[in-house]
């Protein structure tokens, strides 16, 4: 195939073969040649070496994200590039729908010589020796790539977060310094490897490893709000609830022009005017992504009112207030292998009076004690006030850290359960063991306890896992995200509020027999 020099001219130009060269389908499943919008465009002139894009709905950085995969493979010999998707049948969907789709309409395929054996992969030889290849997977353990994109990591962190775990420290450090790795996704809770990401990366990064953060609102996509007509826009001015809704989104009502306005309250109209639907969807800020986004177990509303203040850190351990004699305590924990992801965490509750709050007195957390050290750390906080019972998780690395606590300490939280073999028969059990079945309990009293009330919470970091839990996790008895240690271990705590009456003290310390109780429902 001959080129003239015109065509070759344009070849050269990658902007202009962004917006000439390659077909989609758009949103009425109609062919049309694509055109880079307001925030890709924008994306184009800002980008780094390494980018996190932090997104709105709708804004279709993904088919953008393939096409511009597919031009760097066609027009640069010698370059591999991989596009990621969380799971496979988006995978699939994305190469035929997106790169494949493209090629197939590509006006210059003559060009190129096509070699392939994968489904998921185009080759393309030069005729001179050299390749180029672009293909989407789930994952790049193998093969070494000039160019990655992660689409959707929000998602893979919150479905599979050993999967987002591997694409952090193994693909990432993979791409040579030179290369490019971007990761875009709508936001899915305040946790997981994409948010923080998003929370390391800078507005200006100066080292080619450092990540670039790219945030794109709702009020980049243009093509949709320049839709609003006069007369919609003449309506809505009038509506009863207008200028409500406009100081709800922001105290600045000059922040959006009128186009804006109207075309966001439309959008919270078509959501039953939930403003916490508007915001997860449609944020305005990032804070607003990460903060609304993901299905909340915990009343936000009610721990917002909760006045936190700073306590006294003596390295893992906070405390925000010292033993005194008017109250007896207890301590949850929840237990982690010390190999730096998860935190074996503690939460120690004071019990006064029944008019009282239970008030959390101090928390600890470190994501790097072995678990049996931990054990020694339970005891001496413990020891510090009053000899408090102690219920540790019993599940996984639990029973490392029980094992040695039994030892070195009398106050263990047991019951008696019914034997597997012989029901006939009872044995004693120590610590809490999560199951299925009662996961669901516990994080259901806690929260009732919370809405109504019952605790007193001064931690911040406490605070803000309880804000982010999300509620899928509760039928999920192993909990991978390491963001939610702290609600586990308070979960446990206010499980001994509940079932535990408070023992008779002996000596300073509580009576180890008062806990030997019969608990049916932890049958075995």
């Amino acid at each position: 195939m001959e080129l003239s020099n015109e065509d070759k001219l344009k070849l050269e130009d990658k902007t202009w073969r962004m917006s000439h060269l390659y077909k989609i389908r758009n949103k009425h499943e109609e062919t049309v040649t694509f055109k880079p919008n307001k925030a890709q465009q924008h994306f184009t002139e800002n980008k780094w070496f390494r980018n996190i894009i932090l997104k709105s709905r709708q804004l279709g950085f993904t088919t953008y994200e393939a096409i511009d995969l597919l031009d760097d493979a066609l027009f640069n010999p010698n370059y591999s590039g991989v596009l990621l998707a969380h799971t496979k049948d988006d995978a699939i969907e994305i190469f035929k729908s997106k790169i494949l789709f493209a090629w197939e309409n590509f006006p210059f395929k003559e060009l190129y010589d096509l070699q392939t054996d994968r489904a998921n992969e185009l080759k393309f030889g030069f005729g001179d020796g050299t390749y180029s290849s672009c293909r989407v997977a789930t994952s790049a353990r193998s093969g070494t790539y000039n160019r990655v994109h992660q689409s959707e990591l929000g998602k893979l962190a919150k479905k599979f977060p050993e999967k987002a775990l591997e694409f952090v420290r193994g693909t990432i450090p993979s791409v040579s310094q030179s290369g490019r790795i971007d990761v875009e996704s709508t936001a899915e809770g305040a946790y997981g490897e994409f948010f923080d990401l998003y929370q390391e990366a800078k507005e200006t990064p100066v080292l080619p490893t450092e990540f670039k953060a790219h945030f794109y609102n709702w009020t980049w996509d243009t093509a949709e709000i320049e839709k609003v007509t006069p007369e919609q826009m003449a309506y809505i001015s009038k509506e009863p609830d207008f200028k409500y809704f406009k100081g709800e989104v922001d105290s600045d009502p000059k922040k959006y022009s009128d186009i804006e306005w109207a075309y966001y309250y439309l959008i919270w109209s078509s959501m039953r005017k939930d403003f916490d639907a508007l915001k997860q969807e449609y944020p305005c800020t990032a804070e607003e992504a990460f903060s609304f986004s993901g299905s909340r177990h915990f009343p936000t509303a009610i721990l917002d009112k909760y006045e936190t203040r700073g306590g006294v850190e003596e390295g893992s351990l906070t405390i925000y207030e010292d033993y005194k004699t008017n109250g007896h305590y207890l301590i949850g924990a929840d237990i982690a292998g010390g190999i730096g992801r998860d935190h074996s965490t503690m939460v120690v509750l004071k019990v006064t009076t029944p008019a009282d709050p239970i008030e959390v007195v101090a928390i600890y957390k470190d994501n790097k004690i072995d678990p049996t050290l931990f054990a020694h750390e339970l005891r001496s906080v413990a020891i510090r006030y009053g000899g408090a019972l102690i219920c540790p998780e019993a599940n996984n690395h639990g029973h490392e850290t029980l094992a040695k606590l039994i030892t070195i300490y009398p106050n263990v939280y047991r019951h008696w359960v019914k034997d597997a073999l012989d029901p006939r028969r009872k044995r004693k059990i120590y610590g809490w063991l999560t199951t299925g079945a009662n996961k669901g309990t516990l994080l259901g009293e806690l929260k009732e306890a919370i809405t109504n009330g019952i605790l007193y919470i001064p931690s911040k970091p406490l605070i803000n896992e309880l804000k982010n839990y999300d509620r899928e996790d509760i039928a999920e008895v192993k909990n991978e995200t390491g963001h939610w240690d702290l609600v586990i271990a308070l979960g446990i705590a206010y499980q001994m509020v509940v079932k535990v009456p408070p023992p008779e003290e002996k000596g300073g310390m509580f009576e180890p027999d008062a806990m030997d109780v019969f608990v049916p429902e932890f049958n075995i």
